[in-house]
């Protein structure tokens, strides 16, 4: 339970201490839509026998001039919000495709880009890892490597498995069928599970943007822990109310009076 509360009152802190990251996640932004033409990052749709999610990341060009890091994490924290409301797994596995991976893109990357993914993936959204595969690893790649090292906890970079273009050990660690046809397994094409799963997400995330709007102006108690927020008052306040009884064919109840903690009256 203890953890429980720690994760909800971190990934609420997160959005007010790390705004570039944690807000502005509109998936019709320009941003994004550059940004999904440059790489995917998606949940393949079969859990592994174990139960563990299979998330697959891969650039989908050489061209690194538009390669912004944050927006990387960005994609991979809308992600992690749609997923936090529509599904359960024990924990994920990571597979990171470098096919096309370059220098340029290798350049853009930070200790602080990658310290600052690492800690609003892995502790906003209490993320549990339990592989991280890196696969077609060019030799430059150790650059990256090391600085998912250096930000990592020895725990998790122990679960780090390099494979460069020999993928034999690979594909016995993962099922086939969470694998796409791309990458040795069954699961159907790498573009076509990123165009799906891509659209699927964009309704997705304009459902949540929409009550992220809906919220906006109100009035919240913020505690170290929990958020209140007061929507009885909003309820009672909103135009669409007052056509609520009209509608149900019955009498408004009247509203009611309480003490707050702050002095006031409010009502309800």
């Amino acid at each position: 339970m203890e953890r429980t509360k720690q994760s909800i009152d971190f990934y609420y802190t997160l959005k007010s201490l790390s705004p570039d990251m944690m807000c502005n996640w509109n998936p019709r932004s320009k941003w994004y839509q550059d940004a999904v033409e440059i790489f995917c990052f998606f949940p393949m749709p079969e859990l592994t026998p174990e139960g563990d999610r299979v998330i697959i990341f891969k650039y989908l060009t050489k061209d690194a001039t538009k390669f912004v890091p944050d927006n990387l994490t960005k994609v991979c924290l809308m992600t992690s919000e749609v997923r936090m409301c529509e599904e359960y797994c024990s924990s994920d596995i990571f597979i990171f495709d470098m096919q096309n991976y370059t220098l340029g893109h290798a350049s853009k990357v930070t200790f602080t880009s990658v310290k600052k993914g690492e800690v609003c993936v892995m502790k906003a959204f209490n993320t549990r890892l339990k592989a991280f595969h890196i696969i077609n690893a060019p030799s430059y790649a150790e650059v990256l490597i090391g600085l998912l090292k250096a930000v990592l906890s020895s725990k998790l970079t122990s679960r780090i498995y390099v494979h460069g273009k020999d993928l034999t050990n690979f594909t016995k660690q993962v099922p086939q069928m969470c694998l796409p046809d791309d990458l040795g397994g069954t699961g159907g094409s790498l573009q076509e599970n990123w165009s799906n799963l891509n659209t699927r997400y964009i309704f997705a995330m304009m459902g949540l943007l929409r009550v992220a709007v809906l919220l906006q102006g109100h009035h919240f108690i913020f505690t170290s822990i929990f958020i209140v927020h007061e929507f009885f008052n909003v309820l009672h306040s909103h135009p669409c109310t007052n056509k609520l009884p009209t509608i149900l064919n019955t009498e408004p109840r009247p509203r009611m009076q309480s003490k707050s903690p702050y002095g006031h009256s409010k009502q309800y």
